[in-house]
């Protein structure tokens, strides 16, 4: 389960990566619909199911615990963060373009 997982959450993230530029919107996001439910089949409660494996039985109640609650405040941080974060490499994008057509003028000879 988990390596036809492996290979379907490869492949959709190869059609996103190829048809983010070159296709229809509506392509992109069967590509990640597609990676979505193929981790939802197999990685995403593998890391439920493992972390309750491990621990032993006096303590699973606590370790489901804690491993939620950091889960939940990791989540928050990454949400809270994503728009700074995108607003500067953003902003970045547009300069390392500027700067990368600047190298490609220098290398070429007119």
């Amino acid at each position: 389960m988990l390596l036809t997982s492996a290979g379907g959450m490869a492949a959709s993230l190869l059609v996103l990566g190829l048809s983010i530029r070159a296709t229809s919107a509506a392509t992109c996001v069967a590509a990640a619909v597609a990676f979505m439910a193929t981790f939802s089949l197999g990685f995403g409660p593998v890391i439920w199911m493992y972390g309750s494996e491990i621990l032993p039985l006096r303590l699973r109640a606590q370790g489901t615990g804690v491993r939620t609650a950091v889960n939940r405040v990791m989540s928050a941080i990454m949400g809270m963060a994503f728009i700074p974060m995108y607003e500067t490499f953003y902003a970045g994008l547009h300069l390392r373009g500027d700067f990368r057509g600047v190298g490609v003028r220098l290398r070429v000879p007119a």
